[in-house]
Formats: C-alpha cells, structure tokens, sequence
C-alpha cells in the first residue's frame, strides 16, 4: 500500500534523520539512494544519502545540492498571518476565518484573533509497506539467500512504483496563474527500512518527492501537489501488483485478495500464515486499534498516532531481531515448506474477464463529489486491482489505457488540461451487477454494525447525562411530548408546527436518505412514509439539514447504495411494486 504525508518547511529533520536507520545490514549504514530524472539534471542520481545529508537539507530549501544556487524561488518559507478562529461550544469543532470579510455576522463577537503559520511546501513522502504477511515471510526465511531474495522482490516493486510516479505524478504549472500543465523531472530520496516502531518486521521504503521540478526549459518549478495526490492510490496498486506477481512467481506461494476498507484498492495475503501468526508479529497496529476510536476524525486519529511514536531503537542488530522473529515463528507452528511452492499452476485471465472486472469495479467505487465521474488514475487503480497479480505490471496498464479509449467517454466535469470520464454504452453493458449487489449487501451490513455501535455508545452518553441533568430523563421527554398533544389538540399550534417540534432532528429528510436508510433497515417503512410527506417549505430548512448538522459522526454513505436500491426496485415483481404504491398513497392520518 502507499500512503503519503506533506512535508512543510521546519518539519524536514526527520528525513534528515532517515539515513540513520539500516537497510538488512548488521551496521547503521546509510539507507537513503537519490534517484529521478531531475536528480540526474543535477549529477547526483544514485549518490548514498547520509544522516544530516547536507545536499538533502539543501534540496529541502530549494538550493543546489552544494548550496551555491538558488534553483526555486520561495521553496523554504514560514509565515505568520493573522486569523481568526471560533471554537464550537458543543462539538469543539474550531472554524478559521482568514480575513474579517469572511467571518458570518452572527459570529463577530465570538471569534477571538491568532496568529497562524503557513509553512511552504518542501516534499511528498509516499511510503510504499508491503503487507503484514510478505513481511512475516521474509523475516521468516530459512537462509540469507531466500531472505535477499523476497527483498529484491520489495525493492524492485518499489522501483516500479517510483516509475510510475515519474511519469503520471511529476507536473509543474507554468503560465498565468498556473493555466498549463507541464511533464517534469523530479528528485527522489529513497530509504529502505526493515522494521515497524516496535521492531516487527514491516519492508517499508520511503519515497521522498522533492517539490522541485524542472520543466523542458531546465527551469525548476514547484510540483503540482495536486496530480501527485491523484496518483496516490494507482502508485500503491503498481507496487502491490508487482509484489504480488513477483512472489507468486519467484516463491510459488498462493495469495488472497485482501481488499482496503475504504475501497482504494486491494492488498493481499499468503496462505500458510495464520492470523494468530498474524496478530504477533503486529504490535504497533494493535496498539493504534487501541488508540482510536470510529468517532474520529482522520485528522485527530493522525494526530494520536503521531503522538504515541516513540524513537525506533537502532542499537539491536538485524542479526538479533531475525533470532527472535524465528524463535517466535517456531513457537507459532510455522513451516517453510508448508507457505512456498504450494501453487501447481499459475492462474491467468483473459483481457474480456479484466475488463468486465474494471467495470464491475468501477461501478461500486464511484468518484465522491461528481457523479459517476472518473479520473485516469482511478482506472489504472481498478485494472491493477482486479489483476489481483495474475498480470503483469506493464500489461495491467495497457489493459487501463485500452479500457479508457474503448469503454468511456469524455465526461461534463472535464476540465482545461484534466479530464474526467463516465462509463459509455459498451463499457455499462460490461458490469457485473449481481457482483454490485454482493458488495451492497457487504456494505450495508458493515454499515448497520457501525450504526448500531454508534446508537450503543450514543444511549450510553444520554444516560450519563441524564443522571447529572434531570432535563434529559425519559419522564421529562414524555412531559414535553404529552405537552405538544395538547397544543395540538387545542388547535394552539397547526399540524406543520406539531411536526417540526416533535420530528426528531437526527433523522434523514431528504428523499434520497429516507430512500437509502429504508433500504438498510435503518428506519421503518412507516418513518418513512411520514417523513416524505412531511412539507419543508418553512424556516426549519433556512440553516440546512438537522441531519448534516447534528449526525457528524455516521460514516457518508456510498451512491452504490442508493444506486444499487434503485436497480433491486427495478427488478421487483410488479405485484409488490403496485402494493408499495398503494401504500405511499394512505394518508398520514391513517397512519398515525
């Protein structure tokens, strides 16, 4: 898998620090190797990278690496502005308002005035780890020549990985206010590491994207962070892909799809290692799983675990640590020769299987914020997806070029220099809707645990407070309720009033929602027939949605849901459609 973090001016220490750490030797050698067209330009392409690597620090400040030149104006800069910012009572929630112009009247007087730092640009850190079970594998290994071997393997699919990104990541803006796209060279610093925080083996590299490019002209420009974070995910499937064919083919072991739960792509395992195997040899992520919880946000679940790493400790030899992970594996059961060479025939598939696949998957992992727009990059990451290793790297993206010209079309959202696409006739005929619907019903009930898990510790915190705050007990809700009858009754209050009063705020109100959450299960048919005829002409709508602003916690809901509801409504029998019509015809007096 690849993941990726921006390195901003002042925080570049801890690369400097990464030719420290040993690459598979018993020595604290350097581990870092530059490498790119643009480290080529400037004659330092393959150079070892030492700790506290002066051309390194150079490079980080936008300087040639023997600090004689300025290459990029601007590249190392800290800035302090000044800023505004409002802390939300109830959810913590802290907003920033960049100018006064731009803070909401309502809010004047609650804002209070910081000064913020905006720190430059500096690098794009892929780090490229191979699954928990390649890993195990290695440190595993029988003799040095097997274990030389599987990190070649690593190696190589990192090289692999480090090409792609060259050629589809590495742009610079040029023109009048950043108008064109250019092809760019760029400068890699690359470090092999071996081990996790806790000294688990975990093959990792690290692929440290300088923001330097330099264009045709030999001008050296800022990259475009933008393609570089388009490509994250097609660069992770390129080293999977490669890592996964190459030990197939090397080792003759036999994998199995693992797919990534937010559906960027599919990592794999190797049969023959257990889960308790597993489990062992992963302190560190049982120790974030510890850590976070589902309320978090991705920003705050980064920020705990960036707190919680501790220094990695460089004293203990490699030869030490592969001692113990092979007394650990023997403790554990595992066999060599139960793992390798177990696979009799190399299973291929035919370029009309991959393309139904690429559809398939293309269909249940749509783009968020265009409908049923795609990017290339996602086409390449869904070719090499469902390759799932039986086709080679090269071929897998031919297979994603050919899928892009044969079975799509140029879409609306397309843009100058960048273009979108949807699924044409041919390719729509290719889905495989019966494997959606698998993935629907996959979805859901994933969704509906994480809901009532949600639900759980949501009574869990009314009951709290409602021992502290006497307000929030179930005899003072039925009070207001009997209360509001009353009104009602009375005729003191009309019937659209009765509603919005009584209406519970944390449930969906738009007709999309209320068609999704019924299709989960997650509220009755009856809910939802009052929901729909509930009128929202009023000023209940004029500061949006209750659910968008009180229901922060539930994880969005994928439009394969919605999507995949509507084409199940559509295979329906015609009796129990004509029923359902009926029954959205009966008046909300009769139904309560």
């Amino acid at each position: 898998m690849n993941s990726i973090s921006i390195a901003h001016a002042g925080s570049e220490k801890y690369y400097l620090l990464l030719g420290k750490e040993d690459y598979y030797t018993a020595a604290l050698d350097p581990s870092g190797v530059f490498m790119g067209r643009g480290a080529a330009r400037l004659g330092i392409e393959g150079k070892r990278i030492v700790q506290n690597d002066e051309r390194l620090k150079n490079l980080f400040r936008g300087l040639s690496p023997d600090g004689e030149r300025l290459l990029r104006q601007g590249a190392y800069q800290i800035r302090n502005y000044k800023a505004w910012q409002f802390t939300d009572p109830h959810t913590g929630k802290i907003s920033s308002f960049k100018s006064e112009k731009s803070i909401p009247p309502h809010l004047k007087d609650k804002v209070k005035e910081v000064i913020e730092q905006r720190r430059s640009v500096v690098a794009y850190d892929n780090v490229f780890s191979a699954p928990k079970d390649f890993s195990i594998l290695w440190s595993l290994a029988p003799d040095d020549l097997s274990r030389q071997r599987l990190h070649q393997i690593h190696e190589y699919a990192a090289s692999r990985a480090i090409q792609y990104l060259e050629e589809n990541a590495c742009y610079v803006r040029t023109g009048k206010a950043g108008a064109r796209c250019e092809k760019a060279e760029g400068i890699f610093a690359v470090f092999q590491h071996t081990t996790s925080r806790e000294l688990d083996p975990q093959l990792h590299t690290h692929v440290v994207m300088l923001n330097i490019g330099f264009n045709k002209q030999g001008k050296a420009l800022a990259l475009d962070g933008r393609k570089i974070l388009e490509n994250r995910y097609a660069a992770g499937m390129v080293y999977q892909n490669t890592l996964r064919r190459s030990l197939e083919l090397n080792f003759g072991v036999k994998t199995f799809d693992r797919p990534f739960s937010d559906g960027k792509g599919v990592s794999f395992g190797v049969e023959g290692i257990s889960p308790e195997l597993r489990e062992k040899f992963s302190e560190r992520s049982q120790q974030i799983e510890k850590m976070v919880s589902p309320d978090m946000s991705p920003q705050e679940v980064r920020a705990k675990v960036l707190a919680s790493r501790k220094p990695k400790n460089l004293t203990v030899e490699t030869r030490q640590l592969i001692e113990a992970w092979q007394q650990r594996g023997r403790e554990l059961g595992f066999v060599w020769e139960n793992v390798v060479a177990q696979r009799s025939k190399y299973q291929t598939q035919s370029k009309e299987e991959i393309n139904e696949a690429i559809a398939t998957y293309l269909q249940q992992h749509p783009s968020t914020g265009r409908e049923r727009a795609i990017s290339e990059p996602q086409i390449t990451t869904a070719a090499l997806s469902v390759s799932n290793g039986k086709v080679g790297t090269d071929e897998a993206l031919k297979l994603a070029r050919d899928f892009k010209e044969n079975f799509t079309r140029v879409s609306s959202f397309s843009q100058r220099e960048r273009n979108f696409y949807r699924l044409s006739g041919e390719g729509r005929q290719l889905i495989n809707f019966a494997s959606a619907q698998i993935s629907l019903y996959k979805t859901a009930k994933n969704l509906i645990a994480y809901y009532s898990e949600w639900l759980r510790d949501q009574r869990k915190k009314v009951l709290i407070t409602s021992k502290s705050n006497p307000k929030y007990t179930k005899k003072s809700i039925k009070i207001y309720q009997l209360k509001m009858k009353c009104l009602y009754a009375t005729g003191k209050i009309t019937r659209k009033q009765y509603l919005r009063l009584t209406t519970p705020k944390n449930e969906p109100l738009s007709q999309f929602k209320i068609n999704v959450y019924e299709a989960l299960g997650l509220i009755s048919k009856r809910q939802a027939y009052r929901l729909m005829n509930a009128q929202h002409g009023d000023k209940f709508w004029e500061n949006g949605d209750p659910f968008e602003r009180n229901l922060s916690l539930i994880p969005p809901i994928n439009s394969l849901v919605a999507y995949t509801y509507q084409v199940s409504n559509k295979t329906a029998s015609k009796d129990n459609t004509e029923r359902k019509e009926k029954e959205k015809k009966r008046s909300y007096e009769c139904e309560f």
